[in-house]
């Protein structure tokens, strides 16, 4: 793998929790788990528990946070509101994770979320938290692969009001690709 391309994926890693801060620096981690990452694989690394990796997440947010006033800056007011909302979502994320002990048994690893019991829950939470979920968010954060099933029945069983729209955008290998970004309309958009 070329250099420029491995301090990429690297970067990426470390942006998703995936690798620390010493592994970053010194590039030190094995091309197994580079691939398993490309590929979207999670790895329970070094041996760390779960309360561990939380730790090690709010320590990166913290760090995170504090780094951004520097940043913000360099940023326009829609970016600078787009990277509150983010932060403001990955603190939602680790404040609902709850641990038990008995949930942590070798080679799995259960992380049990306050509230949500099916994926139905997980999407409604999702889009009442953030106002919007695109299938790679479903899957990437919640293992869910028939987003669209899951829609429907929001929209069907529950009378959410989602709306889709078609977005466009250019996939690794620079092709043209379609997807659906489902949004839950406000109050306001409803009345008027």
């Amino acid at each position: 793998m070329r250099a420029d391309i491995k301090a990429k994926v690297l970067a990426k890693m470390y942006e998703n929790f995936s690798i620390t801060k010493d592994e970053l620096e010194s590039g030190n981690v094995s091309d197994e788990r580079i691939q398993m990452h490309i590929k979207g694989v999670q790895l329970l690394k070094g041996g760390l528990t779960v309360k561990a990796q939380i730790e090690l997440r709010k320590e990166q947010l913290d760090n995170f946070e504090k780094k951004t006033e520097s940043v913000l800056s360099d940023y326009s007011p829609k970016g600078i509101e787009e990277m509150v909302t983010f932060i403001k979502g990955q603190l939602k994320k680790l404040q609902k994770i709850k641990v038990k002990e008995s949930d942590v048994q070798p080679n799995q690893i259960k992380m049990v979320l306050s509230g949500a019991k099916t994926q139905r829950d997980e999407v409604r939470m999702h889009l009442n938290d953030f106002k919007s979920i695109t299938s790679w968010d479903a899957f990437k954060d919640y293992g869910i692969t028939r987003l669209s099933a899951i829609i429907w029945l929001l929209r069907h069983d529950e009378n959410l009001d989602i709306e889709t729209e078609t977005m466009s955008r250019k996939n690794r290998y620079g092709n043209k690709v379609n997807f659906a970004k489902y949004s839950l309309k406000s109050e306001n958009e409803k009345s008027s």
